[in-house]
């Protein structure tokens, strides 16, 4: 959308301004912002293996911050997993249970 100035004659203005300033090479762009406004801090989780799979069942169950993070995890294979969906350890079992890895995520949706 655009829109004409009119010059005090009844004529058309220039209606594509051009910044034609020149800044000082230590010039810095000063946000209009206030200093404390709240905003949402942006995470990146790399890898939806254990790891990315724990930081986002804490992150939705443990300590919800809805209000205060995006977290976006990214993941180079079709599905999660990590190493355990790239490798196949056939007869591979662990038969003593450790706190870590022993938690139920079934209910976790990523």
């Amino acid at each position: 959308m655009s829109t004409a100035l009119l010059e005090s004659d009844g004529s058309s203005a220039n209606q594509t301004p051009t910044d034609t300033t020149q800044h000082d090479p230590a010039w810095v762009p000063v946000s209009e912002q206030p200093i404390f406004t709240p905003r949402r801090l942006r995470v990146i989780c790399v890898g939806a293996g254990f790891s990315g799979l724990m930081l986002a069942y804490k992150y939705k169950y443990e300590t919800p911050m809805d209000d205060y993070v995006d977290l976006t995890i990214y993941e180079k294979n079709h599905d999660v997993g990590g190493t355990w969906l790239e490798n196949r350890y056939p007869g591979i079992a662990c038969d003593v249970s450790s706190p870590g890895s022993s938690g139920n995520l079934s209910d976790c949706v990523v």
